[in-house]
């Protein structure tokens, strides 16, 4: 079982990024932006709802869960699929072979790292709540305590190394160099720049017209 574990591609990735996401992207699998996403907003969720009672406002905490809940399941993996489909538009442009699914995967498995300290700190400030109750309430006079420094850092260092496996799967999945890799990293940042204005003009407009529509009906 132990062995099997440490064959998974979540536990591979972190090491060895490009043997994992080709074996990932050969097999057919794109399951993970669905279970990363999952993960992702499930640990949130439990990590405010177990935070300090003052180190989150009075009354807003359920509106936080709920959140990390929606925006976990339904948003992030919105967000890494739209990432993906940007990632190919770019990619093509610089002869990558890649589909939207499997930069999707790409993507979604370079997100390990940073889903694992949501994990562990969920699992961390669950335990010290259900040990310590209340009496881990941040006071406003009282400097944070060593271990949140540590958590925040280490939270960090693993952000970064999540940008470091993505670049690395997605140079892969593509089969791209570095200098590939970078032109339609930047030939995606621009076409999504291109659509950001698009809506920006788009969007009002629309509004306006269903807005006189609307009021056209009423009188």
């Amino acid at each position: 079982m132990l062995y099997g574990l440490a064959k998974h591609p979540w536990v591979t990735v972190w090491f060895n990024p490009r043997t994992t996401i080709r074996w990932a992207t050969d097999s057919g699998r794109r399951c993970d932006p669905a279970l990363v996403s999952t993960v992702w907003g499930l640990s949130g969720a439990v990590l405010f709802a177990a935070a300090p009672p003052k180190s989150v406002p009075t009354g807003v905490k359920p509106s936080v869960v709920t959140f990390c809940v929606v925006a976990g399941t339904l948003l992030m993996t919105g967000v890494i699929y739209m990432n993906g489909a940007l990632r190919a538009w770019g990619g093509r442009k610089v002869g990558g072979r890649a589909t939207v699914g499997e930069l999707s995967e790409a993507i979604a498995l370079s997100e390990i790292p940073i889903v694992s300290w949501f994990v562990l700190s969920a699992a961390v400030l669950t335990l010290m709540r259900f040990t310590c109750g209340n009496a881990m309430a941040v006071r406003d006079a009282r400097p944070a305590p060593l271990w949140v420094y540590l958590m925040l850092g280490s939270g960090a260092a693993l952000l970064v190394w999540s940008g470091v496996l993505m670049r690395y799967c997605i140079l892969e999945v593509q089969g791209f160099n570095a200098a590939q890799g970078r032109r339609a990293f930047w030939i995606g940042i621009k076409r999504y720049l291109l659509i950001l204005a698009a809506a920006a003009v788009v969007l009002p407009l629309a509004s306006a017209a269903v807005s006189r529509i609307l009021r056209l009906f009423r009188g």
